[in-house]
């Protein structure tokens, strides 16, 4: 009968050996979704940035264009004006696209890590429970041997 209670108790260890190696994995696994995710938005952020660059360049590049021409017209300026506006709104309009997919990044970012640490605090909880299963079935086994050394 102890041979069928210290199989068991093997058992449970060996079980418990696999989950803390499927944690391990686990957590392994949610670094690198991280280290992927935390390099993408560095990536957003640089096409932002350089976005931005291209436009002061843009606009910086116009000014000295109209400041080295002596004969362009009201219609010309206004021309470049209006090309300087709408590239403009199309370098806004892409800013606001990266904004929300960045945001949308973040978003992910704290849901799966809110659900990853629900999961955690899952695993930890049923972890400590076999624990103390395991605590008191060697407790249990103990007297019994102890009961049996008593009698003999």
């Amino acid at each position: 009968m102890s041979e069928d209670r210290l199989t068991r108790i093997e058992t449970s260890i060996e079980e418990l050996v696999k989950a803390v190696a499927i944690t391990n994995d686990s957590v392994k696994s949610l670094r690198t979704e991280v280290s992927e995710t935390s390099a993408t938005v560095k990536e957003v952020a640089q096409t932002a940035t350089e976005t931005n660059r291209s436009v002061q360049q843009l606009r910086a590049d116009m000014a000295k264009a109209l400041e080295g021409s002596t004969s362009y017209t009201d219609a010309s300026f206004g021309a470049v004006v209006q090309a300087m506006d709408e590239r403009d709104s199309e370098v806004r309009a892409e800013q606001k696209k990266t904004e929300a997919l960045l945001q949308n990044l973040i978003d992910d970012a704290r849901t799966d890590r809110k659900a990853n640490k629900d999961a955690l605090t899952a695993f930890q909880e049923s972890f400590l429970q076999l624990v103390t299963q395991i605590s008191a079935r060697l407790n249990e086994i103990w007297t019994e041997v102890q009961q049996m050394r008593d009698a003999s």
